[in-house]
């Protein structure tokens, strides 16, 4: 486990033992599984809540309103059924990488195009 990670983990260990202690509050937030997606869907009854540009949004207000965030992805970012999916999933990395999640889990679909992308 890298330097990163480990340091990522005992952050999120010990950050709600340290916002006890000191009397205030922290709040999660948690997304995931956007399945290759950069834009809604469409494919919701009670309509669409998903796209990048709109996480970004919503991160951006709660970051604003509540600065102690803690942002946090499960992952499943990537999907790989055509072609046109590898160049969609670089967009949604580089797009996740602006985005300052605290920590991004990798689930095994996002590993289809090798550990180096």
């Amino acid at each position: 486990m890298n330097l990163r990670k480990k340091i990522n983990l005992l952050l999120i260990l010990l950050l709600p033992q340290m916002a006890w202690a000191q009397g205030s509050q922290i709040e999660i937030v948690y997304s995931g599984n956007i399945d290759g997606e950069l834009e809604p869907c469409g494919c919701s009854i009670e309509g669409d809540l998903g796209g990048i540009l709109r996480q970004s949004s919503t991160l951006k207000k709660l970051r604003q309103e509540t600065p102690e965030l803690i942002s946090l992805s499960s992952g499943g970012l990537i999907v790989s059924m055509v072609p046109q999916d590898k160049l969609t999933a670089e967009y949604i990395l580089k797009a996740y990488s602006t985005l300052g999640f605290d920590a991004v889990g990798v689930q095994w679909s996002d590993l289809a195009y090798g550990d180096d992308f």
